[in-house]
């Protein structure tokens, strides 16, 4: 251990510290150095591609008694298995709603399609009859034509509508305010009169010999008779200019009122007119209906006479009928496909009914398994671990730029953060690197002695950013892939060379423990003592 005169003790010996940087090589087990034991718990990163969090945080905590309180990370990490899951099964019940709900609709498109054939099955049926009587023929036609014109008129009529309604409600507005206007006049009127007959009272008053007290003329009695008139007349001239705005305001409205007003009559007439037409077209594709029912009736085929032309908007060529079943024939088709290949849809009820049960008994299921698919956060637990993630991020920060410094001698970089697998459900600390041609690699990608530098650096960093001034190192302390004799001492040459360029190593003094590993090309550094201890 070491004392205050910067000495250490190791098997009963004491050894003095003068330098930055001593080395002290020899034989020594754990036990020998059980004062810095705590820190062989760096021993169980093998990879640091992935360190666990939970590791990560025994480390911190191990060697700052400030982490102690930090929060586990645990309960959070429960909650992103269980939202993981719940979502799981909350997605499974959603897929299989959707795929009834499908169904259900493909049943009801099913339904519209046979309705829609057979309509076009009876329009077939007179299309037919229509090509072999010359009356019928003509009649359908006209039919036709009245039908096309109607569908002109009345998206003629929705454009006319739109602007024949926009300008009226702009009329109704202007006529609005000038009737507003009006009656505000009407009541400034008033009250002005009242004003001068206040006036003309007291002038009575005045005159009179025996004159009324003010209170019963119902006037100010602070004031006198001619202050009175005085703030009549004021507040009667006030009241004389407000008419004359209104009679502004009139004659504005007015001009305004002027200028839409032919074009609101136009667009009125049109509108009457275009109405009246759609009417009478109306009227008249009714009376040529009838007279092809009548047309109908008189056929001696009963199928025939059971046909309704009144069904139909127009009665269209055979062709387009037959073009459009078949369209409708190839829709079923793809229904029957996607439902079931081998399905028959001869009873649609049963189909229906049989879907609801499905639907009803998912439902059911979703009621009793409520609890289990619904998230219940424990607030309190959550928030508290996100904060001790918040802190392990800056610390992490820290400890990324410290460790890029060392680093930049091999040419390398590091990217530290936080990670969450769904696999494992847990945190980790990710290392990411980066050389000078910016190509990313993993940890498990770097060559031997980089892994070396890399695991040695990621231990001195984390004691200086936890402002350990005297760091102790042991290769006992890493895991045996990264003692590496000869990656070692290159590692700590390179690192002991930053010390005139990085000023914060001088704020450090590193005790360098290196058992079994005798250094065969010495470190020559005015900053380095090597000790070679011997029992």
């Amino acid at each position: 251990m070491i004392s205050n005169e910067n000495q250490i003790s190791i098997k009963g010996q004491k050894l003095s510290i003068k330098r930055k940087f001593t080395f002290i090589l020899g034989e020594f087990k754990l036990e020998h150095i059980k004062t810095y034991q705590k820190n062989e718990i760096f021993k169980e990163i093998e990879d640091f591609s992935l360190i666990n969090l939970n590791l990560f945080l025994e480390i911190l905590k191990k060697l700052d008694g400030n982490y102690k309180n930090l929060t586990e990370i645990n309960p959070l990490a429960k909650f992103l298995k269980s939202f993981q899951d719940k979502t799981s099964k909350n997605v499974q019940f959603l897929n299989k709603y959707i795929g009834l709900i499908d169904k259900l609709l493909l049943v009801i498109e099913y339904t519209s399609l046979t309705r829609k054939k057979k309509k076009l099955e009876e329009e077939l049926e007179i299309s037919k009859i229509k090509h072999k009587s010359s009356e019928l023929s003509a009649k359908t036609n006209l039919l036709d034509k009245l039908n096309e014109d109607l569908s002109k008129n009345k998206k003629e009529m929705k454009f006319l509508e739109e602007d024949f309604l926009k300008i009226k409600n702009q009329r109704n507005q202007i006529l609005e305010e000038i009737n507003k206007h009006k009656e505000k006049i009407d009541t400034l009127n008033k009250e002005k009169k009242a004003k001068f007959d206040k006036i003309n009272q007291i002038t009575r008053n005045m005159e009179n010999k025996f004159p009324e007290k003010k209170n019963k003329l119902d006037i100010d009695t602070n004031l006198s008779n001619a202050e009175m008139i005085k703030k009549l007349r004021k507040e009667a001239k006030d009241i004389h200019y407000n008419i004359k705005n209104m009679r502004t305001k009139i004659k504005e409205s007015q001009m305004k009122l002027n200028k839409i007003n032919p074009k609101f009559k136009t667009l009125q007439e049109d509108y009457k007119s275009l109405k009246e037409r759609i009417k009478r077209q109306k009227t008249k594709i009714s009376e040529i209906k009838r007279d092809i029912n009548h047309i109908m009736e008189k056929n001696d085929d009963d199928d025939i006479n059971k046909l309704k032309v009144n069904r139909f908007p127009n009665i269209r060529n055979q062709d387009v009928i037959k073009t459009e079943l078949n369209q409708i024939a190839n829709e079923i088709n793809r229904i029957k496909r996607n439902f079931n290949a081998d399905k028959d849809f001869g009873d649609i009820r049963r189909e229906v009914v049989k879907i609801n049960k499905q639907l009803t008994s998912m439902l059911n299921s979703i009621k009793e398994k409520k609890l289990s698919l619904h998230l219940t956060p424990k607030k309190n637990s959550l928030i508290s671990t996100v904060e001790s993630l918040r802190k392990i991020e800056l610390l992490l920060q820290e400890l990324e730029a410290l460790i890029n410094t060392f680093l930049n001698e091999i040419d390398l970089q590091v990217n530290l953060h936080l990670t969450y697998t769904k696999n494992s459900h847990d945190f980790f600390v990710r290392s990411l690197f980066t050389r000078r041609n910016k190509s990313s690699i993993e940890f498990t990608d770097l060559t031997t002695p980089e892994k070396v530098f890399f695991a040695i650096v990621f231990y001195l960093s984390i004691h200086m950013v936890l402002n350990n001034k005297t760091i102790v190192f042991s290769n006992l302390f890493l895991h045996e892939k990264f003692n590496k004799r000869g990656s070692l001492f290159r590692t700590f040459r390179k690192s002991i060379s930053l010390i005139d360029e990085v000023p914060l190593l001088k704020e450090y003094s590193f005790i360098l423990f290196i058992s079994k590993l005798p250094m065969k090309k010495p470190i020559d550094n005015k900053y380095i003592e090597i000790i070679n201890f011997k029992e």
